[in-house]
């Protein structure tokens, strides 16, 4: 490779970013090649791009005298492109790169893997006799559903799950958690139901894999042999069919109990993004929003099943906050009853004043690099200020998440099983971050992110439409701030107001008080522990008055 041209290096030196350019390009730094060097030689001609800030594809595309000249078009823009006002890449360029990526649930599906790896197939006896153990003395018999299990993955869902299987096990209840065998990010096909199979975890303790039709009959059969109530609990539908649930569902004398912890039931859209990048406020199934969306198609088919499942059972639905039973309910479903049972609590107190003193303000981004998390406006926000020495960027989360990190922003490995619970809180407090920003795409359902910023002694930035997340702040003005435009948020940092909001906030940390989920909602009692079969065996018969 040829010396590239001093004057070109000295160019665009202050504007390339290394750190991107050999994460976007592993074969140039297994090569052992400056990477800068190899951008002005070839790697422009290859559509490889300086940083995550400029597009040489669409700079070349918008700008034809500038292809034609057969210049570099980095250095064109940093030369002349830019007092010029040339684009460095398109408007709302992150959306449109998610926009053309979007795919259809039942197109990402056919790349989801099969689960069952070495699970034992178990017959009608076999899950008869693991349950005859302890089912005579159970007030009840808990059947729970997830699209996945919750012993082997981590997230909101999951952990309420966990928390939800010890408060009933404190009771002495029997937990039997269910999940598909096959994952899918959509309804399972409505194929034979009766084949559908389960992966079954009971009392924590995984069984094995089950038909739907041999899990129903042995559930009806020991529920009826010992007179032991079964209450089904629907956690999401994700993998399952809705005909295998009514199949389940028959096998109690009670309605069954359904969570709404995204919007799944509303839209194949979990979180009711358009083509995966704008809320869409769920509008009426087959409307011109739905025509213009990936979801849209399927959405109604989907609808159709969901609808079916609740108009033969009509559930009892829980939602973990406000905001979640508000969008929830243009769904229009038939349904019993819908409360709100919040996931956990927030518990804060006073703690050591935080000294920002010599040093720049932390600000962080907790969780994934997604775009429904807020993960594009935290990435811009730490480009624009990233040399800017008042602050410091960090991320904090899964190392091996997807997206890329841009030079700037330090990533923080942490990763919340478990075994540790409250390692985000206490991650945000042993690194000093001062200020977390979240600023979720779509009406958050609850958002752990968000509480365990505050938790952990963080200042919490975020929108006014991400609906849990904004309810934290509203809740927390102290420690918090709604902030109307993302514009709000760079004027902000710009100035002197986030230093002063800071000066101001009270020091305090705090802890996530876990619920109980379905068991509280079904005792409404911080005495769970203490509640008797009888008493539990009488909460679960008024579900049948009801």
């Amino acid at each position: 490779m040829s010396e590239p041209d001093e004057f070109a290096l000295r160019s665009i030196a202050p504007h390339f970013d290394r750190f991107h350019y050999l994460a976007a390009n592993p074969d140039v730094g297994a090569a052992g090649v400056d990477p800068m060097a190899h951008f002005l030689h070839q790697g422009w001609r290859e559509g490889r791009d300086p940083s995550a800030d400029f597009d040489v594809r669409y700079y070349l595309r918008a700008n034809p005298d500038v292809a034609a000249c057969g210049i570099n078009p980095f250095l064109h823009y940093v030369l002349a492109g830019r007092s010029e006002g040339r684009l460095p890449r398109r408007p709302q360029h992150a959306e449109r790169g998610i926009i053309e990526r979007a795919r259809t649930p039942a197109e990402r599906a056919r790349e989801w893997q099969n689960a069952n790896v070495g699970l034992p197939a178990l017959d009608r006896a076999a899950l008869g006799l693991a349950l005859d153990a302890d089912l005579p003395n159970a007030p009840c018999l808990v059947v729970s559903i997830s699209h996945d299990d919750y012993t082997c993955h981590w997230g909101g869902v999951q952990n309420l799950i966990r928390e939800e299987a010890g408060s009933f096990a404190a009771m002495n209840a029997i937990y039997l958690h269910l999940s598909p065998v096959q994952p899918l990010p959509m309804l399972a096909p409505r194929g034979n139901p009766e084949e559908l199979l389960f992966r079954l975890r009971l009392q924590g303790r995984q069984l094995g894999q089950m038909r739907t039709a041999d899990l129903a009959a042995a559930l009806a059969s020991a529920a009826r042999a010992t007179g032991t109530p079964l209450l089904l609990v629907v956690h999401h539908l994700l993998g399952s069919a809705t005909e295998a649930l009514s199949l389940l569902a028959t096998t109690s004398g009670f309605p069954p109990i359904v969570w709404t912890h995204d919007y799944f039931t509303v839209c194949p859209s979990v979180q009711l993004l358009r083509n995966d990048v704008r809320f869409c406020g769920a509008p009426p199934v087959g409307s011109t929003a739905c025509e213009v969306c990936i979801y849209g198609e399927e959405r109604a088919a989907s609808r159709e099943r969901i609808q079916s499942f609740f108009q033969a059972h009509r559930p009892f639905v829980i939602a973990p906050s406000e905001t979640a039973a508000r969008v929830w309910r243009r769904a229009g479903l038939p349904h019993r009853s819908l409360d709100i049972q919040p996931l956990v609590r927030l518990a804060l107190h006073e703690a050591t004043p935080r000294n920002t003193t010599g040093r720049p303000i932390r600000i962080a981004h907790l969780g994934a690099r997604y775009h429904a998390k807020g993960w594009p406006v935290f990435e811009q926000l730490a480009r624009r200020f990233r040399n800017d020495p008042r602050y410091a960027f960090f991320q904090l989360g899964m190392a091996t998440l997807s997206g890329s990190v841009s030079d700037g922003i330090r990533p923080i490995p942490v990763k919340v099983t478990a075994d540790a619970p409250d390692a985000m809180i206490e991650a945000v407090a042993r690194h000093g971050i001062d200020v977390v920003v979240n600023w979720a795409s779509w009406p958050e359902t609850f958002c752990y992110a968000a509480l365990e910023a505050l938790a952990g002694g963080a200042f919490l930035l975020t929108r006014a439409d991400t609906g849990n997340v904004a309810a934290a702040a509203e809740a927390h003005p102290a420690s918090a701030r709604v902030i109307p435009t993302e514009e709000a948020l760079h004027a902000l940092l710009e100035g002197e107001g986030l230093a002063a909001a800071l000066a101001a906030a009270p020091p305090q940390r705090g802890s996530l008080l876990p619920q109980g989920g379905t068991a509280a909602w079904l005792i409404r009692s911080t005495e769970g522990r203490a509640v008797s079969r009888a008493v539990l065996r009488q909460q679960i018969q008024a579900l049948e008055a009801a």
